[in-house]
């Protein structure tokens, strides 16, 4: 089904559902490159402070108890985009300091 042979309601059920799935990829992604790059980032005062980016990205969450569906589709957003910086922050680093 397309987008125009949608109802709103479907629309922002997709939305919602494409949001979440992103959130939890984004949480995979980061559990796998902090396993990764764990031993690398500890050797620097940088790593460290990128480690410790991800661990708090990887530890965000939204409150299930939220009621209201744009607060939980704000905090997912907030989520995502916490994730992906710190995937951003991560790559930056392994390209700073590749060996």
């Amino acid at each position: 089904m397309h987008f125009g042979d949608m109802t709103d309601e479907e629309r922002i059920e997709r939305l919602e559902r494409e949001a979440a799935d992103a959130r939890k990829m984004l949480f995979g992604a980061l559990s796998i490159a902090k396993e990764m790059w764990q031993g690398e980032l500890l050797q620097r005062p940088e790593g460290i402070e990128v480690l410790h980016e991800l661990e708090k990205a990887a530890e965000s969450f939204i409150d299930p108890s939220q009621q209201d569906r744009f607060k939980r589709f704000e905090q997912t957003i907030h989520v995502i985009g916490l994730r992906a910086k710190g995937i951003f922050d991560l790559v930056t680093y392994a390209s700073k300091y590749q060996k």
